[in-house]
């Protein structure tokens, strides 16, 4: 007779940045694979998590409308999550952002940040012997800064006479930050009953044996 199996989970993570992101970039990720040591692997959740903060900064000339113009408009990262150069999800994050500019000045909107998540699970023979073993699973993570342009800041709207908006620039500022989460989940390797059992009765006949010697 053995014990009951028993399912249990563990949690191997990784992380990037948080990082100022001025262009598309790409790293690496390596997550440690499941040690087959402590059960048999059933069953693999990979989740990534990612986070972006930002700015506007927009420049209005001193040859525009006297009045002060809002821009609003949306700014974030997309977090492209690959494994053996095949995509598993892209995580998109935006946020809403909006900087009010008076003419002839520069002004740095308030911060804004924005976080999402995706995850895709794996339960395959091929996918359960990746992740086995003593080593480490590398994956691709591609980060892209996804910066919407305000539609006031359109090239018509750029040219004085064309909407009286002056001359203006622009300049988004991203930071990145992304963590990936690995749950392993698997069937533990159970303790026999019948050793402790034969433990147990090697004792009781050593008691017994020795009641015999005294008597």
């Amino acid at each position: 007779m053995s014990a009951s199996v028993q399912a249990a989970s563990i949690v191997e993570t990784a992380s990037y940045g948080p990082a100022n992101l001025p262009a598309a970039t790409s790293t690496t990720l390596n997550i440690a694979q499941f040690d087959a040591s402590l059960g048999t692997l059933t069953g693999i959740k990979v989740e990534l998590i990612g986070t972006s903060d930002g700015t506007l900064s927009v420049r209005r000339g001193n040859n525009g409308a006297l009045v002060s113009v809002t821009y609003s408009t949306t700014m974030g990262v997309d977090y492209d999550l690959s494994l053996n150069s095949t995509s598993l999800f892209v995580v998109d994050v935006d946020s809403a952002v909006s900087v009010t500019v008076p003419r002839n000045r520069t002004v740095v909107g308030t911060a804004t940040s924005g976080s999402g998540s995706d995850s895709v699970t794996f339960n395959d023979a091929g996918s359960l012997a990746l992740f086995t073993g003593l080593g480490v699973v590398t994956f691709d993570l591609g980060l892209t800064p996804e910066n919407v342009l305000p539609p006031s800041m359109s090239p018509i709207n750029q040219n004085p006479s064309n909407g009286n908006m002056g001359t203006q620039t622009y300049t988004f500022a991203n930071t990145a930050g992304a963590e990936l989460l690995v749950t392993y989940t698997y069937v533990g390797i159970p303790e026999p009953l019948t050793l402790s059992l034969f433990g147990l009765s090697l004792v009781g006949l050593g008691v017994v044996r020795q009641i015999k010697r005294r008597s």
